[in-house]
């Protein structure tokens, strides 16, 4: 398949999953996408059934993460896996701290929870360099979610800016085995150990409410 081809399965999908332009959507390929942030499935016949973009982000010098954009499932391909194959394997690969992502609809939060251990979290700006909106286009609407991909990196960030906290989280991580282990937090720093089979777990999803850095916008790369 040729890339005039290529774009045009992309646009296609695109229009039918959100209705936007296909002026927007190729402004979004020519200043997002790149081959590393970028995955696709096509079927038997090559052409694009389901896409999704990770554009990298930053938050300050010490956070860094992917913003999961444009996640779409061709109508005849929905219901078969195919989103939350996507989605897992890029959370298992991925080296940065967090993932963010608006759900859109909104209603999708239950399933981002459910399939990959997304936290709610606030509204949040998103910032790109030409302006380019990759939020709703309504900060109120901006209603975002958070998944901590690097958790030992996560939680020591936490520890450093709130060292008057001392406690200890037993998670458990359906997708991230390197993040399960017990977590003792005590001031401002954080030490990593086995979970002790006597004590209560959380999932993954669930540090957030426990260990929240405030985040109010993201300066996409």
């Amino acid at each position: 398949m040729n890339q005039a081809v290529y774009n045009r399965g992309i646009i296609s999908l695109w229009e039918s999953a959100f209705g936007d332009s296909e002026e927007f959507i190729t402004a979004f390929l020519q200043e997002f996408a790149t081959v590393d942030n970028s995955l696709f499935q096509q079927n038997e016949e090559g052409e694009i059934q389901a896409m999704a973009f990770f554009p990298q982000f930053t938050i300050g010098n010490d956070i860094d993460g992917e913003y999961l954009y444009a996640l779409a499932v061709d109508k005849k391909s929905r219901n078969k896996g195919i989103a939350r194959s996507l989605v897992s394997q890029r959370i298992k690969d991925s080296s940065s701290m967090l993932m963010i992502t608006i759900p859109s609809p909104y209603v999708l939060q239950e399933w981002y929870n459910a399939q990959f251990s997304f936290s709610p979290m606030n509204e949040i700006n998103i910032v790109t360099p030409t302006g380019f909106d990759l939020g709703t286009g309504e900060y109120s609407e901006n209603k975002a979610m958070i998944r901590i991909l690097d958790l030992e990196r996560y939680l020591t960030y936490y520890a450093e800016h709130n060292k008057e906290v001392n406690m200890i989280l037993s998670v458990n991580d359906g997708l991230i085995k390197t993040n399960c282990g017990q977590y003792q937090i005590n001031g401002g720093t954080v030490t990593k150990s086995a979970i002790n089979s006597f004590s209560p777990t959380i999932d993954v999803s669930n540090v957030y409410r426990y260990a929240s850095i405030k985040i109010e916008s993201l300066l996409i790369k």
